[in-house]
């Protein structure tokens, strides 16, 4: 969720009801995968020459692995 006044702010969801699944064509879900595994190169890279990664389990991340906005 995005904040006027404060930027992005994560919340929980309001009922466990909102939470969704949804489907994504192999070729989506290949790309994401690969997205993934670039995140781990960029983190053990990081990780390995003493500079910090916020790791909050976010898809889409700076270099940093700090939430896009």
């Amino acid at each position: 969720q995005i904040v006027t006044a404060g930027g992005l702010v994560a919340q929980a969801l309001k009922t466990d009801r909102s939470r969704r699944t949804i489907k994504l064509p192999p070729s989506v879900a290949g790309l994401l995968r690969e997205a993934e595994r670039a995140q781990k190169a960029e983190r053990a890279r990081r990780v390995l020459k003493g500079k910090p990664w916020d790791d909050r389990g976010y898809v889409f991340t700076t270099r940093e692995g700090k939430p896009m906005d």
